[in-house]
């Protein structure tokens, strides 16, 4: 959420009264305090700026250059009288003439921690009024103020200032105004102008002719408004409202600007609604130059128990896109002249709410899209974890969950919305899981297991009834675990029975399964000196494991899923996700863990981890029918290692197929991070089953204190080309930040004419697969409000270990 233009929120402060004598150069003032009239007239008049008055009062900050500093507190002899009321004036001399009294020479006048100075003040008791010559200046814990030809009134609470420069300590901004008017609780501004940057860096500022505001209001209006950015204008209205309170209100954020090579140049209006303090919502009006208009919208909700976040987005008559194809991919077809393009309705929703009750858990997230390829052409909007246009499908999901003692009990549903042309996968609806574990007797603990789960599919897309149905799965089991300092020994036996009861099946409705599984793990824990405050440690570890074959080439494959092969699979008493297949086994898994510590803090420097598994028999259960000469009684290596070495962070996978003999998984990732604030990132992924074969490049590099570069080239070896790359500068000064961005995405054809029926690929190879090219740029104001989101988005996720610094 972009912040809106700060203001602060000026309380009313109850009237000074204090006696006034005649008598010495110390004397008590009128009935009516000055003070008391003075300092609510012009505390809010925070709207003025010229470094003279904020040069005097800045303090330099140690370490932040020529950009740091803040404005220094009031001086120790007014905190140190903060709580006193008494009201004590201190001048050269004083006269008295009828019923006017004047003080001159470096008049001081205090109450509390607010002092008043002036080099002469007429009051006139007669008239209700005063009238200060030369400069005034006015400082509290909150405000300093200096200004030319004070005058008050006292009767109406009126009072005028000219040539008028503030300092907010707190907000730190600063400012000026030529004329200050005050009537009641209304104040007028003319020619104004306001910062929050420090003296001598003026980055952004605001003017106008004229600004009211009422002290009790949130908002205040300007007359014929600028907003400069280092000297130049960049945005001008004759009418602008904004806010003067740090309270959240509603109003007009910074528009969103950015420029695609299929959206053309795109402009969006944020307007804020802060409807509760625990709920808040933003409609954003949005204009695509090349595909039309539309409007988002977001609405927020926080309880103590619960965070609540629904988003939307629509864009009507897509001139793009017809529901089906791009206007490109439909050009492309050869459908001009021959069929007409229909623009169609775009839209996204998603809800995101996750709960904590007690022992009750809740979680919500649900995604639904107009068509299978909005994530790819509008994917940054729908959320982080949705900003990737390689998704096949738009899952959602809801979840209850209940643990208390030895309970756990989840319900919970599932579906899936396709972004492809192949079927979209069953939907739970619901499934319910429940489990107890509980103590037999010393290290003996025993679990008894339940899940039923309803499945059901979209038949729309498939030309007969899908199979569907219920199933049934149960699973005791005990468990004896012996654990010491040096070492564990984990003794582990179950019974698994699994029922279907299924619609539409070609063969047997009723199917069931049973078999048990047992399993030895042990390990012992080794470590050793290494000098310097260094430890090493060796934990060498071996696995039985036995899980009896039953036949299942008959049962349904409604959640089976093939694990992703590793370390941590190697101890695993599934090779499969999903009780749908139960892999047999009967093999051995050897592994060893190496770890270097630092001995004084006891943090992990180095961890790596190799192991192996060894099949005493061959597997005859896969999710694709028999196995090969090759998935019978496969032989593997895995490793990781994730650790620093010098300055470079780095994270490693690798898996090896010794009969293979080939390197079926890998992976790396290196990231380094020097104090300059300069980041390289490499990364390397590699899955010989689906053919992926790319690596990661990331950089983020200062090249002065404020200029700054960055880049990502992420490439697709297997296909020759690059999937996604971006490039761009920043630059950032005492107040002002901008930044401009470019990025290139590979648009591939989405119709089946061109081969890639699969929908929205992100690293999609072959001649047609044709760059789409934006540009976004943001800027952020210090202290007032800034536009543009989605370049930090693109840096935090394609250059890893950037994070925004403030």
């Amino acid at each position: 959420m972009h912040r809106m233009l700060p203001g602060y929120s000026v309380a009313k402060r109850p009237p000074l009264n204090a006696p006034f004598g005649e008598e010495g150069v110390q004397r008590r003032f009128l009935r009516r305090s000055l003070l008391a009239l003075l300092l609510p007239c012009l505390l809010p008049a925070a709207l003025a700026s010229e470094p003279d008055l904020a040069t005097t009062l800045w303090t330099e900050e140690e370490g932040r250059g020529v950009c740091g500093g803040y404005p220094g507190r009031p001086p120790a002899s007014l905190e140190a009288h903060a709580d006193e009321q008494a009201l004590v004036a201190t001048a050269a001399t004083l006269s008295r003439l009828g019923l006017s009294t004047t003080l001159r020479g470096t008049v001081r006048v205090r109450q509390g921690g607010r002092e008043l100075r002036a080099p002469a003040l007429t009051l006139d008791e007669e008239a209700q009024t005063a009238h200060a010559e030369g400069i005034a200046e006015l400082r509290d814990p909150a405000l300093h103020l200096r200004g030319q030809n004070l005058k008050l009134a006292m009767q109406d609470d009126s009072a005028s200032l000219e040539q008028a420069e503030f300092v907010m300590l707190q907000s730190q901004m600063r400012g000026t105004a030529d004329r200050l008017e005050k009537q009641g609780a209304g104040l007028r501004l003319t020619n104004t102008s306001l910062t929050g940057c420090p003296p001598g860096h003026d980055g952004w500022m605001i003017r106008a002719d004229r600004i009211e505001m009422d002290q009790d209001e949130t908002f205040a209006t300007a007359t014929d408004a600028q907003v400069r950015v280092v000297g130049i204008p960049v945005f001008r209205a004759p009418y602008l409202r904004f806010p003067v309170s740090e309270r959240r209100v509603s109003g007009f954020l910074f528009p969103e600007l950015s420029h695609g090579g299929v959206s053309g140049i795109e402009l969006g209006l944020p307007y804020y609604l802060n409807l509760a303090p625990n709920y808040d919502a933003t409609l954003i009006p949005r204009l695509m130059t090349r595909r039309g208009t539309g409007i988002d919208g977001e609405f927020r909700h926080r309880s103590p128990g619960s965070d609540t976040e629904l988003r939307t987005a629509w864009l009507g008559n897509d001139e793009q896109y017809n529901g089906v194809l791009s206007r490109r991919d439909w050009l492309r077809a050869g459908n001009e002249g021959v069929t007409s393009f229909d623009p169609a309705d775009r839209w996204l929703t998603r809800l995101d709410h996750q709960g904590q009750f007690g022992a009750l858990s809740t979680l919500v997230n649900y995604a639904k899209a107009s068509d299978r390829d909005y994530l790819a052409d509008f994917g940054y909007g729908a959320g982080p974890d949705l900003e990737f246009a390689s998704q096949v499908t738009l899952p959602s999901r809801a979840e209850a969950r209940y643990r208390r003692g030895g309970w756990d009990a989840r319900v919970w549903a599932q579906s899936f919305q396709p972004l492809t042309e192949r079927p979209a996968p069953w939907r739970r609806v619901p499934e319910a899981n429940v489990v107890y574990r509980g103590q037999l007797a010393g290290p003996l603990e025993w679990s008894l297991a339940s899940v039923w789960s309803w499945f059901d599919r979209d038949d729309a897309a498939l030309a007969a009834p899908s199979l569907a149905g219920r199933r049934l799965h149960v699973e005791p089991g005990a468990r004896l675990r012996l654990a010491r300092p040096f070492g564990f020994l984990t003794l582990g036996a179950a019974y698994r029975y699994t029922e279907w009861d299924l619609d539409h099946a070609r063969r047997d409705a009723t199917p069931h399964r049973a078999l048990a599984r047992a399993s030895i793990d042990g390990g012992i824990f080794f470590e050793r000196p290494l000098g310097e405050g260094w430890i090493q440690t060796l934990e060498p570890r071996v696995a039985y494991f036995r899980q009896e074959h039953a036949e299942q080439d008959h049962l349904p494959r409604f959640d089976a899923a093939a694990l992703t092969f590793g370390y941590d699979q190697l101890f695993r008493t599934d090779r499969f996700a999903g009780l749908d297949r139960i892999g047999d086994a009967h093999h051995v898994s050897a592994g060893v863990v190496s770890r270097m510590l630092q001995a004084e803090r006891g943090t992990e420097r180095l961890v790596a981890r190799v192991g192996a598994i060894a099949w005493l028999d061959d597997r005859r259960v896969t999710l694709t029918g028999k196995p090969g000469a090759n998935e019978a009684r496969p032989a593997a290596f895995a490793g990781d290692m994730t650790g620093h070495i010098g300055p470079i962070r780095i994270t490693g996978t690798a898996a090896w197929d010794t009969d293979g003999r080939r390197l079926d998984e890998a992976g790396l990732v290196a990231m380094t991070r020097s104090e300059s604030g300069r980041i390289m990132s490499f990364g390397y992924r590699r899955r010989a089953a689906i053919d992926v074969d790319q690596t990661d490049i990331g950089i983020y590099a200062p090249v002065t204190h404020r200029l700054s570069i960055f880049g990502r080239w992420n490439h697709d070896w297997q296909n020759g080309q690059m999937v996604e790359g971006f490039a761009g500068f920043g630059w950032r000064g005492c107040c002002v930040e901008v930044k401009l961005l470019w990025r290139r995405l590979i648009d591939a054809p989405r119709h089946p004419s061109f081969g890639n029926a699969t929908g929205p690929l992100q690293a999609t190879g072959g001649p047609d697969a044709t760059p789409e090219d934006r540009v976004m740029l943001q800027v952020s104001l210090s202290g007032l409000a800034g536009f543009g989101r989605r370049i930090e988005s693109h840096l935090e996720r394609g250059v890893r270990g950037y994070r925004r610094t403030p």
